[in-house]
């Protein structure tokens, strides 16, 4: 499920006949897809609404004529779009205990967040009248935005940036914190072009990578949302 919802973000579609599909998958696909169009349509207005939320890099990350040539000219987003089609997957299809959250351009430009993650699952204390119990509803605020890199260059910058918009980051609500995410992994945008030259396959370029870059990926990106041992749980399952 995970790879077919995943795929077409890298311009795959698939054509699901009633058959051998259930209905549960089809309508899922989509509505995956047709949220995925809505969401390039809504950074395509926000760009045309507010000018100044568009720099150069941003604006190669949205759709061009209705297809995603970005894909092939724009390296630090390739990277990107990998990265959190993999973790997606493992949300999906490993029913791993987070959520992945894809942010829009204004996100992008305004917050420097590139994406952000947050538990399915977690349940915190309350007090009430001084007492710690449990309580039985979801945490409704245990997420992370994250701006992810995989250069060195620039770190300096990128850190200050993120130390800039950190307080209005939690004071909005959505998230507790934003933190910067450095996976020195210069070789996937190597993988991704053997992947392009290979035919685009089925289940992206992340079918070409080996566990330890996996490892490395699911270890940078979730050290500080969940505990080392579910970190270790998740790598076990992916091995």
């Amino acid at each position: 499920m995970g790879e077919i919802i995943t795929d077409q973000r890298l311009g795959l579609k698939y054509y699901l006949d009633s058959a051998s599909i259930s209905r549960a998958v089809r309508k899922r696909y989509i509505f995956e897809r047709v949220k995925g169009q809505l969401q390039d349509l809504l950074d395509c207005q926000i760009i045309l609404d507010q000018p100044e939320m568009a720099p150069a890099v941003v604006i190669k990350k949205t759709i061009i004529n209705g297809k995603r040539k970005f894909l092939d000219n724009n390296k630090g987003f390739i990277a990107e779009i990998m990265v959190t089609n993999f973790l997606d997957k493992l949300s999906w299809d490993l029913d791993a205990d987070f959520e992945l959250i894809r942010t829009d351009v204004y996100e992008d430009a305004k917050n420097k967040i590139d994406f952000a993650i947050r538990r399915k699952r977690h349940y915190r204390g309350v007090k009430i009248e001084n007492e710690e119990i449990d309580s039985q509803r979801p945490a409704a605020k245990l997420g992370l935005g994250i701006q992810f890199t995989i250069k060195k260059e620039g770190l300096g910058r990128k850190r200050k940036q993120v130390q800039g918009i950190r307080e209005t980051v939690k004071e909005g609500g959505e998230l507790d914190d934003i933190v910067l995410v450095r996976v020195p992994l210069e070789s996937l945008n190597i993988i991704f072009s053997q992947w392009v030259a290979d035919g685009r396959q089925p289940g992206g370029p992340d079918k070409l990578w080996d566990t330890a870059i996996k490892h490395a990926i699911i270890g940078g990106v979730l050290k500080g949302l969940m505990s080392p041992e579910e970190i270790q749980e998740i790598k076990d399952k992916v091995k």
